[in-house]
């Protein structure tokens, strides 16, 4: 109660009435199942209210929908807690709405009050391994936002709720590994690879972790599964390109060729693997030719380059668990629908 009750102190300042009475109306389509409906309604109240607050207001956060009736929420924790799921996602969609419009302070706003109300779910009695998730997918907004020091904080909270939760384990390695911290990043990496060891992004980035971290005959060899597997994409061809550069680094620039040549006989399109094939012939002495034609080549070809993707924030996971919570949503609905004291979908 304690959590739910701190709602009120968390920033989440009161608007007026009409807002008020908006945000409710929002909840209540929300409850009937129309997600998008809801959000795109809070989306437009807090837009409304952030451009209707005086310039002297002070204070850098926006007047939040969610913050207008924290009692409301209050009342939904009380009268059925596994509500406030649903609701703590629809502050999450509108703070992804916010951010496809550029509007970052909202987008800001909005995720904290999702994180709120996803901490007043958990410690109401809710679901730790959903709360985990819920946690996870937060993180993954910020840290799609480029907002890792704000990421990494709910990804370990995430990780205390629930341990083996692969999407939390893999964007908290990513932010270890992007800031350098490769021995926390290691461990993280072999958890998820655990978890979920079919997963050829987690293997390639624990294979690059493991060969930044001095420990290059495992890398290899993990490079040479993923390259004889194949897939198409931009994980088998950054294989490809880091199989051939650790061959080099160790000196075996024959072998660096072979691997440099056959990635670009496997990946045509692939602008990079060509320019290895010609700087490791030409240093091994080989006659191979084009260096300049195939780095102009490459020069013009760097967007959706395997080495930009592999920087980016991982997808797949969060893809997964992100259905999982619009599942769970669904279900609990009804719930939200008999807190609001509404028809519709109440059980």
């Amino acid at each position: 109660m304690v959590t739910l009750l701190a709602l009120a102190g968390s920033g989440l300042a009161q608007i007026p009435l009409r807002p008020r009475e908006a945000y409710l109306r929002a909840l209540e389509l929300h409850a009937r199942g129309e997600v998008e409906a809801a959000s795109a309604r809070i989306v437009d109240l807090e837009g409304r209210s952030a451009q209707a607050r005086p310039p002297s207001a002070g204070g850098t956060r926006p007047p939040s929908a969610g913050g207008a009736r924290p009692r409301a929420i209050r009342r939904i924790g009380r009268r059925r807690p596994e509500a406030l799921l649903p609701v703590a996602l629809l502050h999450h969609r509108v703070s992804r709405a916010h951010a496809a419009r550029g509007a970052g302070t909202l987008a800001n706003a909005a995720s904290r009050d999702a994180e709120t109300i996803a901490q007043a779910y958990v410690h109401a009695g809710g679901d730790r391994v959903l709360g985990a998730a819920l946690l996870t997918s937060l993180a993954g907004s910020w840290h799609g936002r480029s907002q890792e020091s704000v990421a990494a904080p709910l990804y370990r909270r995430a990780l205390a709720l629930d341990p083996q939760q692969p999407a939390a384990l893999l964007g908290l390695a990513v932010v270890e590994e992007k800031r350098g911290a490769l021995r926390a990043a290691a461990p993280l990496l072999e958890s998820v690879h655990r978890i979920a060891p079919a997963d050829r992004e987690v293997r390639l980035r624990l294979a690059l972790v493991r060969a930044r971290s001095g420990r290059p005959e495992q890398a290899l060899a993990a490079l040479e599964q993923l390259v004889e597997r194949g897939g198409g994409d931009w994980i088998e061809a950054l294989a490809h390109q880091e199989r051939a550069r650790l061959l080099a680094s160790q000196g075996r620039l024959a072998d660096a060729l072979v691997a440099a040549r056959s990635g670009a006989a496997s990946l045509p399109c692939d602008p990079v693997l060509p320019v290895l094939t010609a700087f490791y012939g030409e240093r091994a002495g080989a006659a191979t030719g084009g260096l300049a034609q195939a780095l102009t080549a490459c020069a013009a070809e760097r967007r959706g380059s395997p080495r930009l993707l592999y920087n980016q924030q991982p997808r797949r996971l969060l893809e997964l668990l992100e259905a999982r919570l619009e599942e769970a949503e669904r279900e609990r609905l009804p719930a939200l629908a008999a807190a609001l004291g509404i028809a519709g979908r109440a059980e």
